[in-house]
C-alpha cells in the first residue's frame, strides 16, 4: 500500500468519496471516519466540501500523535481512541469498542482500512451498533489488480 493515500496518485478515488459524500452526507448529523489516518478524507472535506456547522465529525484509529492531532482539530474532528482488531489480541488494554453511545451516527466512511483487519465482522458490528437505522456508509478497499499490489503479489509479498 505505497502511497495509497496521496492525493495525486489516487485522485479519481478521493474524487468518488468526496462526489459521493456530498451527495448523500449534505445533511449528515454525525460523521464517524473509521481509520481517519492519515487524515486525507477529512483534509478533503474541509477544502472542498463544507459540511454543516452542526455536524459532529469522528475519526476512529490508533495512537495519533499531537501533530496528526492538532491538524484533525483544524478540519473540526474529534479523535476516538479504539483497537477494533481484538482478534490479534494485541490490545494491550486499549479500548476494542467504538466509544460511543449505541445508535449515535448516520453516516460513516470507511476507506481502504478493511481488508487489513484480521476479523472484518467485528468493526462491522461495533459500526452496526453504533450506526443510526437507515444509517450511510462509504466503504472503499484496495483494489488488487492495481499495478503495485500486483508487483507485490508475484514477489511473493502481501499487496497490504
Amino acid at each position: 500500500m505505497v502511497n495509497n493515500h496521496l492525493l495525486a496518485i489516487n485522485y479519481i478515488r478521493f474524487k468518488l468519496i468526496v462526489d459521493t459524500a456530498e451527495k448523500y452526507f449534505s445533511d449528515a448529523n454525525k460523521i464517524l471516519d473509521v481509520g481517519v489516518y492519515p487524515g486525507t478524507v477529512p483534509q478533503l472535506f474541509h477544502e472542498y466540501f463544507s459540511l454543516p456547522e452542526t455536524t459532529s465529525y469522528y475519526g476512529l484509529g490508533l495512537g495519533f500523535d499531537e501533530e496528526f492531532s492538532n491538524k484533525m482539530k483544524k478540519f473540526g474532528l474529534e479523535l476516538l481512541e479504539c483497537d477494533l482488531d481484538q482478534r490479534l489480541q494485541l490490545d494491550k488494554g486499549r479500548v476494542s469498542a467504538i466509544p460511543m453511545e449505541a445508535e449515535l451516527i448516520d453516516s460513516v466512511i470507511f476507506t481502504d482500512e478493511i481488508e487489513h483487519l484480521y476479523d472484518p465482522f467485528y468493526p462491522l458490528q461495533e459500526i452496526n451498533r453504533v450506526s443510526r437505522m437507515g444509517a450511510l456508509m462509504i466503504l472503499t478497499t484496495d483494489n488488487l489488480t492495481r499495478y503495485s499490489a500486483l508487483m507485490s503479489l508475484m514477489r511473493g509479498r502481501s499487496c497490504n
